[in-house]
C-alpha cells in the first residue's frame, strides 16, 4: 500500500495510543499496545472473525492480505495475534494476583 494509507484509520486506531497511555498513567494501571497494524492482523477481533485479516477496508484493497493462503493466516495468528492476546491474559493475572 501507499504509505498515506498507513497514516489512516485503515491502519491503527488514530488517538488511542495516547488516550491509552494517559488513562493508565492518571489510574496507575498497566496497559498494552499491540505494536502492529490492524491491516496486518486486528487484534480486538475474534479468531473466527471474517474481518480478522481485511482484505477491503473502507474502500481500499489491501494487496497483501488478497488473496491469502491458510497458512499464511495461521503464521499472522501464531506471530502476532496470539502473543498479544497471550500478553493481555497476562496482565489480567497479574493484576488480579496483586
Amino acid at each position: 500500500l501507499p504509505a498515506a494509507e498507513f497514516e489512516r484509520h485503515i491502519a491503527y486506531d488514530i488517538g488511542v495510543e495516547t488516550v491509552t497511555r494517559e488513562l493508565a498513567a492518571a489510574l496507575d494501571a498497566p496497559a498494552l499496545l499491540a505494536g502492529f497494524s490492524r491491516l496486518l492482523i486486528d487484534p480486538n477481533r475474534g479468531e473466527d472473525d471474517p474481518t480478522l485479516i481485511r482484505q477491503l477496508y473502507d474502500g481500499t484493497i489491501v494487496p497483501g492480505n488478497y488473496p491469502m493462503a491458510e497458512d499464511e493466516r495461521e503464521k499472522r495468528l501464531d506471530r502476532f495475534y496470539r502473543p498479544y492476546h497471550d500478553a493481555v491474559g497476562a496482565m489480567i493475572s497479574s493484576v488480579a494476583h496483586a
